[in-house]
Formats: structure tokens, C-alpha cells, sequence
């Protein structure tokens, strides 16, 4: 008989995924108060205008780099 594994049993993987969850919402959230101009949330987190592309990307939010229509 197979064994049933949850995927919430890894307490790392989980809190890794609250933490990918968490920086989406955020990142929502400042896009959203920014009117979507990635300067002022760049000047908002004190980071790189590339690392708010960088982070919007990764989080799905923005479609990956190359694609037609992608700023």
C-alpha cells in the first residue's frame, strides 16, 4: 500500500511558499498604490527598477521577458 505524503508536511517547503505568497501580495500591493510605474516602487523598496521587473516576473505578475508586449 502506497504511503499518502501531504505537501504541507515539509514545514520548509511550506514556509517557503508563505514567503513566495507573502513578496506576491506585496508586489500587488505597491504596483497597485504606484499606479503601476515600477520607478516609484523601485524609490519605494530603495532597490533596482530591474529587480522590481526581476521580482514581477518570478512572481507571475509580469509575462517572462521576450514576449511580445512585454515592457
Amino acid at each position: 500500500q502506497a504511503e499518502l505524503v501531504l505537501i504541507d508536511s515539509d514545514p520548509v517547503a511550506r514556509a517557503a511558499r508563505e514567503r513566495a505568497r507573502s513578496e506576491r501580495e506585496q508586489l500587488m500591493g505597491l504596483l497597485d498604490e504606484c499606479g503601476g510605474n515600477f520607478t516609484h516602487m523601485a524609490e519605494r523598496l530603495k532597490v533596482d527598477r530591474g529587480t522590481i521587473r526581476y521580482r514581477l516576473r518570478k512572481h507571475g505578475i509580469l509575462p517572462p521577458s521576450g514576449l511580445r508586449g512585454a515592457p
